[in-house]
């Protein structure tokens, strides 16, 4: 997890990470962090929460950016060394 104040690079330094990873044969994704609750939302009204889940299982890296808080702004660099089932399991847990 990266934690800084805006404009210190913290989406720069997850992006060349999440670029060389993909440059070693990583399943990566970089996606915003609204984004990423959108896509969590929608699959379950529209219930394609498992499609969600195990596209999401199958990556390596996972890069969220531009989550902000009441601390400041974080990027989380989520690696995922994780089996099928824990990351199932994980990611069930978020809905």
């Amino acid at each position: 997890m990266l934690v800084g104040s805006p404009g210190v690079g913290k989406t720069g330094l997850a992006s060349g990470l999440l670029l060389k990873a993909l440059e070693n044969g990583y399943r990566c994704q970089f996606i915003r962090a609204q984004d990423w609750f959108d896509q969590m939302y929608a699959s379950l009204a529209d219930r394609s929460s498992r499609q969600l889940l195990n596209r999401l299982s199958r990556l390596d890296v996972l890069s969220i950016a531009a989550l902000n808080t009441a601390n400041g702004e974080v990027h989380g660099l989520c690696q995922q060394k994780h089996s099928h089932q824990e990351r199932l399991r994980f990611l069930a847990d978020l809905f």
